[in-house]
């Protein structure tokens, strides 16, 4: 898979969320791979929240029905880790 790259965890402090690295400006979205009972909360935003967010969505293979999910994205934003449990890759994706 071109481009897998790990997620990292949040710092603690930052419950406000980590994005993720590396963004490129045309990217439409973003995948997730859950490794097991990986499982990721996030929010999607165009800069990174200054306080907590809100909405914050829970993902792993257990509550999406698969190892696999797709995130779309509009142009600027980007997805912000707030807690990270196991092992979870993504991966950036192109195209509209």
């Amino acid at each position: 898979m071109p481009d897998l790259a790990l997620i990292q965890a949040a710092p603690a402090a930052s419950a406000n969320g980590s994005s993720l690295p590396n963004q490129p400006a045309n990217a439409r979205g973003v995948r997730l791979y859950f490794v097991g009972s990986g499982a990721v909360s996030y929010t999607i935003a165009s800069a990174q929240p200054a306080s907590a967010p809100s909405p914050v969505f829970a993902a792993s293979q257990a509550t999406v029905g698969s190892y696999v999910l797709d995130e779309p994205l509009l142009p600027g934003q980007n997805l912000y880790v707030t807690a990270l449990t196991g092992t979870v890759y993504f991966r950036w994706l192109f195209g509209g």
